[in-house]
């Protein structure tokens, strides 16, 4: 009889041990994932605008939709947006496929070192890139502006204005092509090129070949490339900030910050940003389920690799001007806005570089910045936000897709764990810190006073791991490519679910967990959009927080903490390489 007892304990805790997993993991995504979206759309209907969720004096209606509607500013910020974020994907597709087919497809010269130029800017923070993009091309101080008016006189102001439709283009096309270039890279991979070289044995030209083989042969990855590419840029940030109102354009991210920090001191409109961000999200999502369609449809354009080595067009005399384009975009992209920030920091502030200004440079400005007392606190905020963010988000991710993937979940239950751990990356980003704004607001009105919440880190932590998919998505390529074998083979040896995923299943998938953490501690590095809305309601300084602060009054000193910027994510990327990869090996 005891023994019986025993077996039915034992049973009953297997099933529930089944069940904790994918529960923990709804729970977690719920957590973090589920406030942008519940209190977005719930603030959409409450009025007025200005009142939190849920309080007494507050009811529920459209009229936060049809005061939208009545003043014509939602059509504009739909032309204003589908423009910026249209163009700005087309110019970067374009880029990316050119550069890409390069590497792959051709005998150009240098290709370690194309890649690694044309992969960098990625590590750059966009707020970082952008102000070097109004140094640059100001309209009457940006430094290349000036040296075209040395050689053209007649010319009072320009040529190139950054703060225009043009100039926001530029910006953040620019900014996507090292992404979709790496996403271009692997589907070229992906496919063997012997049709290309059976075309071109035939007879066939390099431009038949591309138009009539490889891009067809890629479309559904190019669409798929091109659709993330318009998510992200409809969620852009930093280039709207800096550069939409001085080209008089009304994208989603100046308003909806504009909204919820008014100059003239207006109590911040919650409802109005919040149905103007229902609008977006509705778009994002139909974007993310295109691309998801077109990831599973690309699986049928694959074609088996072959172990042998390809023949590679020759570029023969397009060799050097391949190479001179390239060249141009890194010293574009990356090597001037470095060196417009050097020497911008170098002076109190901006001075157009001449043989004259030199005996101006001097280090005030970093001696000043350490002497600040928001500088070392910014600094080890953000070193804690970066490190214990991603570590909650992979270990979401994790339990997640090792719920969905190892049958753990129902089917039901796995769908809506896969659903919700995918969404997260159809959420514009100034739409998730509105409604984070809310969720944390209203929560810490219901807290006690001992209980420390607003105005502290942990909001912003917990702000940051709503990102899960990102790590969701390689966790579950990961999962889906382990032969189940090894489970089955730990289970026949006595061991448990947690021992397994422990010991056998996180150390072959590394690369994927460790490569996740790495990505999102990248973005957290990077991003300014939560941190920045957020921060109005009073969490600390972050790096990227404290360099928008000082633009806007001490040019010099925004730029030094800019340098210093790009040192500390050089020099903590080199730092998990070391430990991460390199002992992984």
């Amino acid at each position: 009889m005891r023994i019986t007892l025993h077996k039915h304990a034992s049973s009953a805790w297997h099933r529930y041990h089944h069940v904790i997993y994918p529960v923990s993991a709804l729970l977690g995504i719920l957590l973090f994932v589920g406030p942008p979206l519940v209190f977005t759309f719930f603030s959409a209907f409450q009025v007025p605008p200005e009142s939190l969720l849920f309080i007494s004096d507050s009811s529920w209606g459209i009229t936060n939709f049809t005061n939208l509607y009545a003043e014509g500013a939602l059509h504009k910020t739909l032309l204003d947006t589908a423009i910026f974020a249209g163009a700005s994907t087309l110019l970067a597709t374009i880029i990316s496929i050119i550069f890409a087919w390069l590497v792959e497809r051709t005998d150009l010269r240098f290709k370690n070192i194309v890649v690694v130029g044309i992969i960098i800017p990625i590590l750059v923070p966009p707020v970082i890139t952008t102000i070097g993009w109004i140094l640059l091309l100001g309209e009457r101080t940006g430094m290349i502006n000036s040296l075209i008016r040395t050689v053209l006189p007649f010319l009072q102001s320009g040529p190139i204005d950054i703060f225009s439709m043009f100039g926001m283009i530029l910006a953040q096309g620019l900014s996507l092509v090292p992404l979709l270039f790496i996403f271009f890279i692997a589907a070229l991979r992906g496919f063997d090129n012997v049709l290309e070289e059976a075309a071109q044995a035939s007879g066939a030209n390099t431009r038949r070949i591309l138009f009539s083989i490889t891009l067809p042969l890629l479309r559904p990855h190019l669409l798929a490339g091109a659709l993330i590419a318009l998510i992200f840029s409809i969620e852009a940030f930093e280039v709207p900030l800096f550069l939409a109102l001085g080209a008089d354009a009304n994208i989603l991210a100046s308003r909806v910050f504009f909204a919820l920090n008014d100059a003239a001191g207006n109590a911040p409109e919650y409802g109005t940003v919040s149905a103007l961000g229902l609008h977006f999200l509705l778009i994002t999502s139909i974007l993310f389920y295109l691309y998801a369609q077109l990831v599973k449809k690309s699986y049928s354009y694959r074609m088996i690799p072959m172990m042998r080595k390809s023949s590679l067009i020759r570029l023969g005399k397009w060799q050097l001007p391949a190479i001179a384009i390239i060249t141009l975009f890194f010293f574009v992209t990356v090597l001037l806005p470095f060196a417009v920030l050097i020497w911008t920091s170098l002076h109190d502030h901006y001075i157009q570089p001449s043989f004259s200004s030199l005996n101006l440079i001097s280090l005030d400005q970093y001696r000043n910045l350490l002497e600040d007392s928001r500088f070392l606190p910014a600094l080890t905020n953000t070193m804690i936000v970066v490190t214990v963010a991603p570590t909650l988000a992979v270990f979401i991710a994790v339990i997640t897709a090792w719920s969905t993937q190892r049958n753990l979940a129902t089917a039901k239950l796995a769908k809506l764990l896969d659903l919700l751990a995918s969404s997260s990356i159809a959420i514009p980003g100034v739409i998730a810190a509105n409604g984070l704004l809310l969720f944390y607001l209203r929560l810490n009105s219901l807290l006690p006073l001992w209980v420390p919440l607003w105005g502290t880190l942990v909001v912003l932590i917990f702000a940051y791991t709503y990102r899960i998919s990102i790590a969701y998505r390689i966790q579950k390529a990961g999962f889906a490519q382990l032969d189940t074998r090894l489970d089955e083979a730990a289970a026949t040896s006595g061991a448990g679910l947690w021992a397994t995923l422990r010991f056998i299943t996180l150390p072959l998938l590394k690369s994927n967990w460790a490569g996740a953490w790495v990505l999102l501690s990248l973005y957290s590095l990077k991003e300014l959009t939560l941190p920045l809305i957020i921060h109005s309601g009073g969490p600390p300084d972050l790096i990227s927080t404290l360099i928008w602060k000082l633009w806007g009054y001490d040019t010099g000193q925004a730029a030094a903490l800019a340098v210093i910027s790009i040192f500390f994510t050089a020099v903590f990327l080199l730092g998990i390489w070391k430990l991460i990869w390199k002992k992984s090996r």
